[in-house]
């Protein structure tokens, strides 16, 4: 199974719509391994640990509010039946 690819976020003041390209066909595990959900996380420390943002999203793109001056690094990961 192909992870998320050409994650984007386009800036606001304070919300950050974050968005990825959903794999398709074998890349997203055929039809009997198909992804089920995605878990969005963050990190603000160059990904020496990660904060959730919601531990299931099935929605594309999902916003995200953010402090201004801070940097952001996102990690999504595509879940099946088996995890």
């Amino acid at each position: 199974m192909s992870p998320p690819s050409a994650v984007s976020a386009s800036v606001t003041t304070t919300l950050i719509p974050v968005a990825w390209t959903v794999p398709t066909g074998a890349s997203a595990g055929g039809a009997s391994l198909s992804i089920s959900s995605y878990q969005l996380r963050y990190s603000t420390n160059g990904g020496t640990s990660w904060t959730p943002i919601t531990d299931t999203i099935s929605t594309n793109p999902h916003p995200h509010t953010v402090t201004p001056g801070s940097s952001y690094i996102y990690q999504i990961r595509a879940t099946n039946v088996y995890g």
